[in-house]
């Protein structure tokens, strides 16, 4: 099963380079808040953006979903 996943999957995009995504990261680890600029770099908000957020809603409640129904088949398989 090796590159397959296991709970399904979602492909999003970060409108910036590897770099502006290390020093947006480093910069919201280091203050607990995003940023515009870090060491002089504009750098790209992080998290999810606007037009991104019915496809992430959808596949967390799936994963929600499946989770719940795993808890209830192992208590179910334990009793």
């Amino acid at each position: 099963m090796a590159g397959r996943p296991i709970c399904g999957e979602i492909h999003l995009t970060y409108p910036g380079d590897q770099l502006r995504s290390m020093l947006s990261l480093t910069s919201y680890l280091g203050s607990g808040r995003y940023r515009a600029r870090y060491a002089g770099v504009r750098i790209p908000v992080t998290n999810v953006q606007p037009e991104q957020l019915d496809r992430v809603r959808d596949f967390a409640a799936d994963l929600a979903e499946r989770t719940r129904a795993e808890v209830i088949a192992c208590r179910a398989n334990s009793m």
